[in-house]
C-alpha cells in the first residue's frame, strides 16, 4: 500500500497472538495503509517488547510525513482492571504479572491502549 496522504494522523493496531505479531498503520477512517507480520520469539518479556517496538518503528518509517498518535494492542490474556499489566496469559505465560503498558509507552514514546483478545 502506498500514496500516503500528506500530514495524516495515524494509529498503529497490534495483534499479539501466540505465534505472531500482526500490525497495521490505520488512519482515522479505519483505512489500513501498511501492514507487517512477524513470528514471536518466546525468549522473554523484554524480547517481545523489542519485537513490538521494531514492528512499530517499521510502520512509522512507512511514511515520515505522517504522525502516529497512539498504539492499540490486543493480547491473548486477561489484562488488569487498570489495563496496565497482564494478569494471566495462557498462550504467553511469561507475560503473567508483567507491567506492559508503562514499559511499552516508555520504549515507544506513544500512548497505548490494551485489550484482551480472549473470548
Amino acid at each position: 500500500m502506498s500514496n500516503f496522504p500528506d500530514n495524516q494522523n495515524f494509529c498503529i493496531g497490534i495483534d499479539v497472538g501466540s505465534s505472531s505479531l500482526k500490525a497495521g498503520l490505520v488512519d482515522v477512517e479505519g483505512k489500513i495503509w501498511a501492514q507487517r507480520q512477524v513470528s514471536i520469539s518466546h525468549e522473554s518479556p523484554s524480547k517481545l517488547q523489542h519485537q513490538i517496538a521494531q514492528i512499530v518503528h517499521d510502520l512509522r518509517s512507512a511514511d515520515r510525513k505522517s504522525q502516529v498518535k497512539a498504539i492499540g494492542i490486543g493480547l491473548p490474556a486477561l489484562v488488569s482492571r487498570k489495563k496496565t499489566s497482564v494478569s494471566i496469559s495462557p498462550g504467553l505465560p511469561y507475560l503473567n504479572g508483567i507491567e506492559l503498558k508503562s514499559c511499552m509507552e516508555s520504549l515507544l514514546g506513544l500512548r497505548s491502549c490494551w485489550k484482551t483478545t480472549l473470548k
